[in-house]
């Protein structure tokens, strides 16, 4: 699909939120220390333009699919199944403090690079994959969302709703985590403390070091 290479770019000196609403687009997160939070994006043939604006402390990138609903773009009535391929879709740049803070709805499919701290909030579907988080780690997901990290983290909060899933391939320190309905959890390796609650069909397992090896729930 040709693209419009691009269709706007927005500076503003303050905000600390990435807010992405009602959209159906792929997004790239670099966040660096002592940056200041920028989006670029590079709209789509097709589908109806994304749009920025300030909104307090956040940057808002407005998708302009609120109306979607049945047979949409993203169909959260049709246990929130992404209905597009990812390459159609517009791509969102940003540039973001080292302290990340995302929340999307929609039709995501998210990257963040290595950051300081993370927290992300998603409600709809598609994917995420974040690379080491040296500080706290939230991420919390609502519909039909996979989210991936990497690396380690001294403390984990993951909560994972719908029939979503959150799988960290790494180590951290310390882990709350919670799955309702039929979600899961997934952590490689836990060194320290584990608080974990189950409501449905999911689960929640994690590594812990054994002799050298790992164990699950143990």
């Amino acid at each position: 699909m040709q693209t419009i290479l691009l269709a706007a770019v927005l500076a503003a000196a303050g905000p600390t939120e990435l807010r992405i609403e009602n959209a159906a687009a792929r997004v790239v997160v670099i966040p660096r220390r002592g940056g200041v939070l920028t989006a670029a994006i590079r709209q789509a043939k097709d589908g109806p333009p994304l749009q920025l604006r300030r909104e307090g402390a956040a940057l808002v990138v407005d998708g302009g699919q609120a109306g979607a609903g049945r047979g949409g773009i993203f169909d959260l009535f049709n246990q929130s199944r992404c209905r597009t391929d990812p390459a159609t879709l517009p791509l969102v740049t940003v540039r973001a403090p080292a302290d990340a803070r995302i929340v999307s709805s929609g039709a995501i499919f998210g990257q963040v690079g290595p950051a300081d701290s993370l927290t992300l909030t998603a409600k709809g579907c598609g994917r995420w994959a974040a690379g080491s988080v040296a500080g706290p780690l939230s991420i919390h997901v609502d519909g039909h969302t996979r989210v991936t990290v990497a690396g380690n983290a001294p403390r984990a909060e993951l909560v994972a709703t719908g029939a979503s899933r959150i799988e960290h391939t790494g180590e951290v320190g310390s882990l709350t985590a919670e799955v309702h309905g039929s979600s899961t959890v997934q952590v490689r390796l836990v060194n320290g403390q584990v608080d974990s609650l189950i409501d449905g069909t999911g689960d929640v397992t994690y590594g812990r070091p054994a002799k050298g090896s790992f164990c699950t729930q143990c």
